[in-house]
């Protein structure tokens, strides 16, 4: 086998590599904005069993302070959304970046196949 497809073969796999670790931490992190927003989500509705359960006589919300954790809440929840769709726009050019490595990758194995059928037909004369 030709050592410079052999150091091809290497470069690739391992730009594809790197590649898929992109596309993996990406996906790491929209997991995580995720998972912060099913928690906002999820305290927003405790507290509102809480409030029921006070019949309006919970202490925060009579000094105000339930109604600025409510838009701390609707705020960090339209700043999370956001940086999701950053990720997701990021995905999308991270999986064409990923398809197109995995391509070549391929092709370089191709190549390789190739080269050896043909070394084994020069061997086989």
């Amino acid at each position: 086998m030709d050592k410079r497809l052999k150091n091809l073969k290497n470069l690739s796999a391992t730009l594809l590599d790197i590649e898929l670790f992109k596309l993996k931490k990406i996906s790491a992190d929209q997991q995580r904005l995720s998972d912060e927003i099913l928690r906002i989500r999820e305290s927003k509705g405790q507290q509102a069993v809480t409030l029921t359960e006070a019949n309006g006589m919970d202490p925060s919300l009579l000094a105000g302070a339930f109604s600025k954790w409510e838009e701390w809440c609707t705020q960090k929840s339209m700043s999370l959304n956001q940086e999701q769709a950053v990720l997701r726009v990021e995905m999308e050019k991270q999986r064409k970046k990923t398809q197109a490595m995995f391509g070549r990758s391929e092709a370089v194995k191709e190549l390789m196949k190739r080269d050896t059928n043909m070394a084994k037909k020069k061997m086989s004369l």
